[in-house]
């Protein structure tokens, strides 16, 4: 690379400005979503190696395809309705092992 940046128009200076501002901001939707992925990370710790690592590698398949979707979708012509296979068979995997890993229910004299 060479040293020099290219220049911005006006326009978008102003958009990365922003853009930056809502990055770097700590709006509702930040913290709603930290505060429900912490039941998450929670489960996640007391998994086996091995499961957390499969459910790391099918979160991940399902961000690489998402970004997939969001590339084909810029120019605004959809070839085909998207599947939701993937999606509903990770979201299952997820929730049976979140509840394969949840504590028993407490039946009597829970405090």
């Amino acid at each position: 690379m060479s040293g020099a940046e290219p220049e911005l128009s006006p326009g978008h200076q102003q958009e990365l400005a922003r853009a930056y501002r809502l990055l770097e901001s700590d709006n509702f939707a930040t913290r709603l979503s930290d505060y429900a992925g912490k039941p998450i990370h929670g489960v996640l710790a007391r998994m086996p190696k091995p499961m957390r690592r499969a459910v790391d590698r099918a979160v991940e398949r399902a961000i690489q395809e998402c970004l997939k979707v969001a590339l084909r979708s810029l120019n605004n012509e959809p070839k085909k309705r998207p599947s939701t296979r993937l999606a509903s068979t990770l979201a299952g995997v997820a929730g049976a092992s979140a509840a394969s890993s949840a504590p028993p229910p407490c039946r009597s004299n829970c405090r």
